[in-house]
């Protein structure tokens, strides 16, 4: 059975789910097979009604509905099923032969494919039907879920760079010691996720066709140690380094109320005073 469903199989009506298609439609009419039908875009759960194709089923077809009726005369459908091997219970979890069958699902090259189709089912070039919506707004939701957890932890990876020294009592030496450079490689480093997502934002595609050279590294540097810091006034690192660069820029009063800077005029003049002593 594990060799009938391995890689090896091709999946009539379905492009490869290596690379995504720039089309609406995920469908390559070159890779139907003469007998195989097109492809059904009512996905409803298991039926009781046979087949009415015209056409003779594919091998794989044949062995995929013998399994969906197993699964329906032990009384599941396919979602109690995936919900069973995925750590169901407390059988399902520690079964020798239920685990290794959830490992090689989860560890399968298949997976990736799997969970695309789902998310954007293909669909015949020829169909006035709309792309079925299959499981897309749960796994976007859930995508979403990841993600806010994944950035939440980069996020908080980068404290350590742009925590500020504490006191107003900051050298010339402190204030100028970071280097733009070397703190967006290691900040690229600590967030790798949350810098790309942030740096394709910053640049469209067009923008880096036209202008190859553009470079959104120093702003998306600035935008991370904004977040950072409205987590904690202990983050303030670059926005002491501005607030003093402003300052003796000549910056009045009432600029630095426009900018909003984190940091209080007396205390931006505490450091300043304390630099043009040294």
């Amino acid at each position: 059975m594990a060799e009938s469903l391995s890689s090896e199989h091709t999946y009539p009506g379905f492009e490869s789910s290596e690379q995504e298609s720039d089309s609406e439609s995920d469908f390559d009419p070159r890779d139907i097979d003469k007998g195989s039908d097109p492809i059904d875009e009512g996905d409803n759960e298991l039926s009781s009604t046979p087949s009415t194709s015209k056409l003779p089923l594919g091998p794989l077809a044949v062995k995929i509905l013998k399994i969906l009726a197993v699964i329906q005369g032990n009384g599941l459908t396919v979602a109690h099923f995936l919900d069973a091997l995925s750590w169901g219970d407390r059988d399902c979890t520690r079964d020798a032969t239920v685990r290794a069958a959830r490992r090689g699902l989860c560890t399968s090259p298949l997976l990736p494919g799997i969970i695309r189709r789902w998310h954007k089912p293909p669909r015949s070039p020829n169909s006035r039907k709309g792309r079925p919506e299959a499981a897309r707004s749960v796994m976007e939701h859930f995508a979403l879920e990841c993600s806010r957890e994944i950035f939440e932890r980069e996020l908080e990876g980068l404290a350590d760079i742009f925590e500020s020294p504490f006191g107003d009592d900051i050298s010339e030496a402190e204030l100028t010691s970071l280097s733009f450079p070397q703190t967006v490689k290691l900040v690229k480093s600590k967030a790798p996720n949350l810098w790309e997502l942030l740096f394709r934002l910053a640049r469209t595609e067009g923008q880096q066709t036209r202008n190859p050279n553009k470079n959104p590294s120093n702003i998306v540097l600035i935008v991370l140690a904004m977040f950072s810091y409205t987590r904690t006034h202990h983050r303030g690192r670059l926005q002491k380094l501005f607030a003093v660069y402003f300052k003796f820029r000549g910056l009045s009063a009432e600029g630095f109320d426009t900018l909003h800077l984190i940091y209080e005029r007396c205390d931006v003049g505490t450091v300043v005073a304390k630099i043009q002593k040294e």
